[in-house]
């Protein structure tokens, strides 16, 4: 038990002494290297060349399926609920008088 305890210690004091350093990589290794690095690329634009092109083509079926969008852009006001109100200019719509189902609910158990 002495002796475990011993060696344990041991090993821990030397631990920072005998810190190792790997060698300089071999230009070789080097080569090799920026070669993975360069078809990594390549496999990486190749994929989101791929990626886009499927973008397109599903962007373009919805576009011929759904038809062209709105030209003016805008909602009509009989579109929008009863309660709410934006105010010109305002960033952001008001809640009207009435409050909303939520505020009456049961508690949750």
């Amino acid at each position: 038990m002495k002796l475990a305890r011993s060696i344990a210690v041991a090993a821990l004091l030397a631990a920072p002494f005998a810190e190792a350093k790997l060698p300089p990589p071999t230009p070789e290794q080097l080569a090799a290297e920026q070669d993975r690095r360069a078809q990594e690329e390549a496999r990486l634009a190749k994929e989101k060349e791929q990626l886009e092109r499927a973008q397109d083509r599903v962007a373009e079926r919805y576009r011929k399926d759904r038809g062209s969008p709105q030209a003016s852009g805008s909602v009509d006001r009989a579109d929008l609920p009863q309660n709410t109100k934006v105010a010109p200019g305002a960033a952001a719509p008001e809640g009207g008088r009435r409050q909303s189902a939520e505020a009456h609910s049961a508690p949750a158990n």
